[in-house]
């Protein structure tokens, strides 16, 4: 090749080099980027509403407002820019740092309210067992706040409704939902809100969904993209007993409307130990099993799984939430495993943080628990006389 061709070629290519480079900013955005700030600007306009209810200052809160409405209008002017990643960055990065000032915040705040509830909250709803086949779910409260946690937006939070000796006061936080194998014990309230004296405790298999229940000093959970259900006994702290639901869908394919594999849902109540799943067979619709009893029986309901928020047993009576991001939500179906009936409701249900992932029932304390977006929740029931 002749010297002058060479150089020409060569010339030609750091030209090329060089467009590229001056346009490789010009990118188009996608719209899950899009979508995903989105999210964040929906989420923290929720935490600023809860900021109004935990006695956040008029002025922190407009202007975190005003914060909010800036960071949309940055949002609509990428949108109908051609913006380039520099700018791009600089936008997201500054509303991780508006939204990571405002977690810190709200995180105080939910602090200092959850000092208002003393460890005596727990019991105090207890009045006497709930006569099972005489009453019936009446009326849910509106939720109580006692914790945050701003890492974990899906998680599950309990106590054993057994009465343990040393133990009755412990507090279980499992957060995560894709193949976790840690969970937490605090053995008081005053523990649990300060996170002192923590107990680290690790699974041998990783959990799947927000659907586990303590019970009998043993954590019962599905074990992740598997069909299978583990009791793990904390005291041996090894799987104590194992079976498989037949047909069961897992990983996404038999999940709530809220998804984070929430497959197979347990559940523990004052009549025994249930799952809820769903099966291709059963096209998408709940499928209950007890599963302490020596034979596995199984029930089929009309509570279409995936269009559903959340579900929860009281007395052998499977009740469902219409949704798990509403305001004002609904119970809006029952299922009852004693006479196979089943009953459309209409019991008024509070979803405060938008992002529902647990729910459930204690009858020992009486309790419903929740994880709502990373907010650790306890609702009240009563019961009415049938």
């Amino acid at each position: 090749m002749a010297g002058g061709q060479f150089v020409q070629q060569f010339l030609a290519l750091k030209s090329k080099i060089e467009q590229i480079e001056s346009e490789r900013d010009l990118v188009l955005i996608s719209e899950k980027e899009f979508s995903d700030l989105r999210a964040d600007i929906y989420t923290l306009s929720r935490i600023v509403t809860s900021l109004g209810t935990t006695g956040a200052s008029a002025a922190q809160i407009s202007l975190l407002k005003a914060e909010m409405r800036n960071i949309s209008l940055s949002l609509q002017t990428l949108e109908t820019s051609k913006p380039n990643t520099q700018q791009l960055q600089q936008t997201v990065e500054d509303l991780r740092g508006r939204l990571e000032v405002c977690k810190e915040e709200y995180s105080a705040h939910v602090s200092a309210q959850s000092q208002t509830i003393t460890p005596a909250f727990f019991g105090s709803n207890i009045s006497a067992p709930v006569r099972c086949g005489e009453e019936r779910l009446e009326s849910i409260s509106e939720p109580w706040t006692h914790g945050w946690d701003k890492a974990q937006i899906y998680g599950a939070w309990m106590k054993d409704p057994a009465l343990l000796p040393g133990k009755e006061n412990n507090i279980y936080i499992m957060p995560g939902y894709a193949n976790p194998t840690k969970f937490y014990i605090y053995n008081n309230y005053e523990n649990y809100i300060t996170k002192r004296r923590k107990t680290t405790v690790s699974l041998p298999a990783g959990w799947a969904g927000t659907g586990y229940v303590i019970f009998n000093d043993a954590l019962y959970f599905a074990q992740y993209n598997t069909a299978k259900v583990h009791a793990f006994n904390m005291t041996a702290k090894k799987v104590s007993v194992s079976a498989t639901l037949p047909d069961a869908l897992f990983q996404d394919a038999g999940k709530y409307a809220v998804g984070a594999y929430t497959d197979i849902d347990l559940a523990v109540d004052e009549q025994g130990l249930w799952a809820m799943y769903t099966t291709r067979k059963n096209d998408g619709f709940i499928v209950i099993s007890r599963l302490d009893t020596d034979t596995l029986r199984v029930w089929t309901t009309n509570a279409k799984k995936s269009q559903i928020g959340n579900a929860l047993f009281i007395c052998g009576v499977m009740h469902t939430i219409g949704s798990h991001t509403e305001f004002l939500d609904r119970v809006n179906y029952s299922f009852d495993t004693r006479s196979g009936a089943e009953s459309y409701e209409s019991i008024p249900f509070s979803i405060k943080y938008a992002l529902l992932s647990q729910l459930t029932y204690n009858a020992r304390e009486r309790l419903l628990f929740g994880w709502d977006a990373g907010h650790m929740i306890t609702y009240s029931v009563t019961f009415k006389h049938i």
